[in-house]
């Protein structure tokens, strides 16, 4: 039967599948990992071995959806690859260490530093990339700010995460939320 009617079980079971409560099956994999972590790690370690394209965009899709609501795991993604560019450019690495453990504040920190500084017209909704299509000086609904530093990147040299200048690049008070377009209207002259 199975044979003669592969296509109509398919069918079937993807049928079934969409119907099914995507909360029951979080609850169901927690209690599967709590009664028995080291089966279920080497099960989707496996997996991830067998299908790294599905893996990969699977990852790739929840981290985008997470960045789309966390404006604090957005904030942490983006220094973390900031930095890591940063340091590859100036033949260093992060040496597989979180940023977590090198900055002297927390991504919470951080966020209210830069809150406290937000202009009326700036929430994390619009922060981004300068689009000169999209820019209109007499709507500010259009506007978008960047992380910026005070002090140009630029001007400090470093190679590791452990350097004084890494430390005082990336300090909060090196570090403010600014317009988009003035920050690439400044480039890397700065504006102190």
């Amino acid at each position: 039967y199975k044979e003669k009617n592969l296509e109509k079980l398919i069918s079937y079971h993807k049928e079934w599948y969409k119907k099914l409560d995507k909360e029951k099956i979080k609850l169901k994999n927690k209690l599967a990992y709590k009664s028995n972590p080291e089966k279920y790690l080497a099960y989707h370690k496996a997996w991830r071995k067998r299908n790294p394209g599905k893996y990969e965009q699977s990852k790739n899709k929840s981290n985008q959806k997470r960045r789309n609501n966390d404006s604090i795991f957005k904030l942490r993604s983006q220094l973390s690859s900031k930095i890591s560019t940063i340091l590859k450019k100036n033949y260093g690495s992060k040496n597989n260490c979180s940023i977590l453990q090198k900055l002297p504040y927390s991504m919470d920190q951080l966020k209210q530093h830069l809150e406290s500084q937000f202009e009326p017209w700036m929430t994390w909704e619009n922060w981004g990339k300068y689009n000169p299509k999209t820019w209109n000086d007499q709507d500010s609904s259009t506007w978008t700010w960047q992380l910026d530093h005070i002090i140009p990147q630029n001007k400090f040299k470093y190679s590791s995460m452990q350097d004084i200048d890494f430390i005082r690049c990336w300090s909060l008070e090196n570090l403010r939320p600014y317009s988009a377009k003035q920050n690439i209207l400044d480039g890397a002259k700065g504006s102190r």
